[in-house]
């Protein structure tokens, strides 16, 4: 309900918009004691998004949006997996797998940002 209030407060930009579609999928799936795997969740709120607002395909928000959680969705858990299982305290597994967050919204973002803004973040 408030992430609702907030999307139309806010402008309902198609980031905001991805995001309040991928709290209600999930939150119903929760509801209904299923899981529902990040890749499905990111189809799902693409296909539904599209339904509603073809003409966003064209907006840099609604691209690198849904770019950065497909790094996440596909990409991240690859990553991630890379470092070997530690400990509870594993620091340096800690710090590779936030590390690999980044990565990972990083490349699959990248072209699209290079195309658009002709430019790469530098950090």
């Amino acid at each position: 309900m408030f992430s609702g209030v907030y999307v139309v407060i806010a402008g309902a930009s198609a980031s905001l918009v991805r995001a309040m579609i991928f709290i209600i999928l999930r939150e119903s799936a929760a509801l209904l004691h299923r899981k529902m795997p990040l890749s499905r969740t990111l189809l799902a709120a693409l296909m539904l998004q599209l339904m509603f607002s073809p003409g966003e395909t064209g907006s840099a928000g609604f691209q690198l949006s849904y770019l950065a959680v497909g790094g996440l969705a596909f990409l991240y858990p690859r990553l991630s997996a890379l470092y070997p299982e530690g400990g509870r305290l594993d620091l340096p597994r800690k710090i590779w797998q936030l590390s690999s967050l980044g990565i990972s919204c990083q490349l699959f973002t990248a072209p699209v940002a290079w195309l658009r803004f002709r430019s790469f973040p530098k950090y």
